[in-house]
């Protein structure tokens, strides 16, 4: 009995063998090269590999600091490898294999299928087609959420072609305590007055912090997150309350970004810690579907918020509108949290309008001004009277004067419509003509004068059209129009929600919070009861 069973494995495992040798002999090599379509040259670039068995691969590293793999997130999580300069060679199954080719927003995406051979070599060049050239424009791109590993950045971001990133490396989830560092030994040396150049347009700022607070007094307690960016000192102390860790932030030249809108504390930051930059689109956009798309906060009736992709960042939107109509002068940004998130670096983008010479510099000082728009796919320009976002046009009290409003919007997908916002409310709708070819791209300028009765804010918005279970889109910062000393006018509705937020969050924190903390909550509060007080 005992020889039967012996006879037996031994057959089984013979069988086994016989099956991982004609396994492993049923593969072939992708040798790759990815070039831009006009200049012939090599590009950087994000890959992704589906082999015949349905299964994502990666290519091989052969080279340190060449190919870089992303890997995160469950099913259809984000799965690609970022390689620089852009030739790669990898081992996949025997049969036809389907590769993705992307950089950045300003190119093509690209997908091609290839046969491979058993045991032999295919050779393939990508070409990936430019679509717009922004720097050439002045135009500049950068990522202010940021966890990926510091030292892996220069390929990453020559991958994608973004010009600024901000890893966090610094991050606190506790209250009361200070920040654990993050800090990546082997990029650290590299810096030079808190940045590293990768070249003359592609820039890492070293030194900046994320407070993003999960537990009180020993218990899971959410309050939420905000970035500070481009700081000088490390902080040594926790929040809350956030009133001077903010203040010593803003002394050292730093901008303070609020991560989303629905965070339990974000309305109290706003106020108190005086935030400087409102994520438009944040890391809850993803490439592949997004999942966390009615999370937090729950929006305002009045709202009328879709528990979709799209309605999640018209959430966004709205939130911000108020935050202008009560008079809180926020400045666009864009993160994508990429290092947690199962989404490319990049994929949200905020585009700063650099005047001459690119510098790190007047890029940030453009990020803080508002020179700005953001972006997932579009392109989207704004001026009023020939300014851009960011501005200030002042006419005299009682002015009926026309202003000439200008808007443009470029992509290589399809656009729905392009909308300009007055005040928070749809002012003008412009439909488009979206018959294109997947290799070319349209411009669509629209015109307009119009008569402003009281001091306002402008901006324009687009929708990339249909996309299956995912939102694209573009958005620029807003053009304020001023009437003398005229404010602008708060929306009661929206006054009035930010008052009973703030309320609720007092009623929620009461017992948990210590009284310093609390009495942040007690002075936005009073801030916003003051709005509401004028709100019409």
């Amino acid at each position: 009995m005992k020889s039967g069973i012996f006879a037996l494995s031994t057959m089984l495992l013979a069988l086994l063998a016989t099956k991982a040798t004609a396994s492993t002999s049923s593969l072939g090599w992708l040798v790759g090269k990815v070039v831009d379509r006009d200049t012939g040259k090599t590009v950087p670039c994000r890959v992704y590999l589906k082999a015949a068995d349905g299964k994502l691969y990666y290519p091989e590293v052969e080279q340190e600091g060449a190919v870089v793999i992303y890997n995160k997130g469950n099913g259809d999580g984000e799965r690609h490898a970022t390689i620089n300069p852009g030739l790669f060679r990898a081992k996949l199954p025997v049969g036809i294999a389907v590769v993705t080719v992307e950089r950045s927003k300003e190119y093509i995406p690209l997908s091609e299928k290839v046969v491979i051979k058993e045991g032999k070599e295919t050779a393939k060049t990508f070409k990936l087609k430019r679509w717009i050239n922004m720097s050439e424009r002045g135009w500049y791109s950068g990522d202010t959420h940021v966890h990926r590993k510091p030292s892996n950045l220069p390929n990453i971001m020559l991958a994608e072609d973004l010009n600024v990133s901000f890893p966090l490396i610094a991050w606190a989830r506790r209250a009361y305590s200070k920040p654990d560092d993050f800090t990546d030994p082997a990029f650290t040396p590299n810096l030079k007055n808190g940045l590293y150049r990768i070249d003359e347009t592609h820039v890492i700022c070293g030194t900046n912090t994320e407070y993003e607070i999960f537990g009180v007094g020993g218990r899971r307690w959410t309050l939420g997150a905000f970035m500070i960016l481009n700081h000088k000192k490390i902080f040594e102390v926790g929040v809350p309350p956030v009133g001077k860790v903010a203040a010593e932030a803003h002394l050292q030249g730093a901008l303070l970004d609020l991560d989303k809108h629905n965070w339990p504390w974000s309305m109290m930051l706003v106020p108190l810690a005086k935030i400087d930059l409102y994520e438009l689109s944040n890391n809850h956009m993803w490439r592949i579907h997004p999942r966390f798309i009615t999370w937090g906060e729950p929006a305002p009736e009045f709202m009328k918020i879709t528990p979709d992709p799209k309605g999640w960042a018209l959430y966004g939107f709205k939130m911000y509108y108020a935050l202008l109509n009560c008079g809180f002068r926020l400045k666009p940004s864009a993160g994508t949290a990429s290092g947690v998130h199962p989404v490319p670096l990049g994929h949200s983008r905020v585009y700063a309008k650099v005047n001459g010479k690119f510098t790190f510099e007047k890029w940030m000082e453009a990020l803080a001004k508002g020179r700005s728009f953001v972006t997932t796919g579009p392109m989207l320009f704004l001026t009023v009277n020939g300014l851009e976002p960011g501005a200030e046009l002042k006419l005299p009290e009682g002015s009926r004067k026309k202003i000439r409003l200008k808007v443009e919007v470029e992509y290589a997908r399809p656009v729905e419509s392009v909308e300009i916002i007055l005040n928070g409310e749809v002012y003008k709708r412009f439909e488009l003509n979206t018959d294109l070819s997947p290799d070319e791209r349209h411009r669509a300028v629209f015109k307009l004068n119009f008569t402003p009765k009281r001091s306002s804010w402008i901006a324009a918005r687009c929708f990339e059209k249909g996309i299956p279970g995912n939102v694209s889109f573009a958005h620029t910062g807003p053009v304020y129009v001023m009437f003398g000393r005229q404010k602008i006018t708060p929306r009661k509705e929206e006054a009035g929600f930010l008052v009973k937020r703030l309320k609720e969050e007092i009623e929620r924190n009461k017992e948990i919070l210590k009284p310093d903390a609390l009495a942040e909550y007690e002075k936005a509060l009073q801030i916003y009861r003051g709005i509401e007080a004028r709100a019409e």
